[in-house]
């Protein structure tokens, strides 16, 4: 057992720039320490991908060149690994997405274009085809799309999808969408039957047109929307910035359940870290450099990068109902707000900036910790409130 460690330490600044006129109060800063360190070089860990914990605590890591997963117990243990490179059962061409469906871990494949459910004793359960296409009940034509990706699955067979349509596809209206990219609950042969969400059309891209087509280019340190889905699926959360006033920002969070009732969607507003003219002019500098056409160098002129950091950086749905949000911060470390529920802020905690949280509960978090060779070493924090 690694000796307790206090990452954390209040402070009084760092506890009224975060405090949030939705909460009416200063938000309490939560401590972590470290209880458990899975050496990098001892375990011969490559790059990983994803870390998934399930119900009694054991750890997976995605390891995508090597084309399998590793398994740990809770106290950081080896229990073997699964997988290799290949198309046969149980084998990887890209370990990609992932979740759990009960104890059981799934795996997604785009290129093999398939699931792979695994067993909590590391045995290959079943492989399950994607889907090619997504109808409307009582539709006579089904939806032929180029990408059927799912991010959830659950036990009568459905899923929760994200469909990826070719160029010049016109889009299905799927009812109860909203402009985005909608997450669609379907059934086991691809008939939909719910809009769990919708991650809103990014207003942080500027568009240029090319000869034949086009493209864009993204707004440094602009508030991009993102989404976050739990590792059951069972929650999906969005965070959208909404209004910004000098250094006053407010953003939007709304967390949804699977079949697409809003659980809630609240906003929060808070003064923003001013971002330094050095810094913007430096990060557009180097984009105008790099850029390949014209077009897209004179899009990139045209932009209005805003004088504050965005509001949020990351967010991340735990198993106990918690909503974790990263934000920035001039500390170097990285600083994490969690709601509650229903999306009362309840605390805030800090850990180093190589410290990067991949699962999350108030209880604990897990994550890599990178040392100064680039390698990257599995972490859990005790979280003390």
């Amino acid at each position: 057992m690694i000796p307790s460690r206090p990452v954390v330490a209040a402070c009084a600044t760092l506890v009224a720039l975060i405090s949030m006129v939705a909460s009416g109060q200063s938000i309490p800063t939560w401590t972590v320490t470290r209880d458990m360190r899975i050496d990098a070089t001892e375990h011969d860990l490559s790059p990983i991908g994803w870390l998934a914990v399930a119900s009694n605590g054991t750890i997976v890591i995605s390891q995508r060149q090597d084309s399998l997963l590793r398994f740990f117990t809770a106290r950081g243990e080896s229990l073997g690994a699964f997988g290799r490179g290949g198309a046969g059962p149980g084998e990887f061409r890209v370990v990609a997405l992932h979740g759990w469906m009960g104890d059981t871990l799934w795996v997604n494949d785009p290129e093999l274009r398939r699931t792979t459910f695994i067993s909590p004793d590391r045995k290959l359960v079943r492989t399950v085809a994607q889907l090619n296409t997504v109808r409307l009940a009582g539709g006579d034509e089904a939806r032929q799309v180029f990408a059927v990706f799912p991010r959830a699955w659950f036990p009568d067979g459905g899923s929760l999808v994200v469909l990826i349509e070719g160029a010049g596809a016109d889009g299905m209206r799927w009812p109860g969408a909203t402009p985005g990219t909608p997450l669609l609950r379907v059934d086991s042969v691809g008939v939909f039957q719910s809009v769990a969400g919708t991650a809103p059309e990014n207003p942080c891209a500027v568009r240029y047109s090319l000869p034949g087509g086009g493209g864009s280019a993204s707004i440094p340190y602009c508030g991009v929307p993102m989404d976050a889905l739990a590792a059951d699926g069972s929650r999906y959360a969005v965070i959208t910035t909404e209004e910004q006033t000098g250094r006053r920002v407010a953003w939007r969070v709304t967390v949804t359940r699977s079949r697409g009732d809003t659980i809630f969607s609240r906003r929060y507003e808070d003064e923003a870290l001013a971002l330094p003219r050095r810094i913007a002019d430096s990060v557009l500098s180097a984009r105008l450099s790099s850029a390949r056409f014209p077009q897209q160098r004179e899009a990139m002129r045209g932009m209005k990068v805003p004088a504050v950091y965005a509001p949020y950086s990351r967010i991340l749905l735990g198993a106990d109902d918690s909503i974790w949000i990263e934000r920035y911060t001039a500390s170097g470390n990285r600083l994490w707000q969690v709601l509650d529920a229903i999306g009362n802020p309840t605390g805030q905690l800090q850990v180093p900036r190589a410290v990067h949280l991949l699962v999350a509960s108030r209880s604990a978090v897990w994550a890599t910790d990178t040392d100064d060779d680039g390698l990257q070493h599995i972490v859990r924090h005790r979280v003390s409130r």
